[in-house]
């Protein structure tokens, strides 16, 4: 058999591509690429809007429970001030308490004096 001495490698229009033992040429390479690269960069976008709304609504969770957090304190401080208004309710009807016990004790008086009269 005789030697194939010619060691210059043949070139074509799938030299280029990696994909030519494929037998796919060049330009339809590209084509796939660029389809595959807008598809992908369609599927990122919309990943990123996915993205953005999640973020948008940890925002607003996280708003949410400041603004419930600060409810919390608003009714803690509302019934604090009912307890001391109960407190001082309680201390006021004590002293009525006594006020209504004198004033009988007066009317009582008044009235001994008005059946001494007669």
């Amino acid at each position: 058999k005789p030697k194939n001495t010619n060691t210059k490698r043949r070139t074509n229009h799938f030299s280029a591509n990696p994909d030519a033992k494929k037998g796919i040429p060049t330009y339809q390479m590209i084509q796939v690429n660029k389809a595959a690269k807008e598809s992908t960069q369609n599927e990122l976008d919309d990943q990123e809007k996915a993205l953005k709304s999640h973020q948008k609504d940890q925002e607003g969770l996280e708003k949410d429970k400041q603004s419930l957090e600060k409810d919390i304190e608003d009714y803690k401080k509302k019934i604090e001030d009912a307890q001391k208004k109960i407190e001082q309710n309680k201390n006021d009807q004590t002293k009525k308490k006594d006020e209504i016990k004198n004033q009988a004790a007066k009317v009582e008086e008044v009235k001994k004096k008005l059946s001494m009269i007669k």
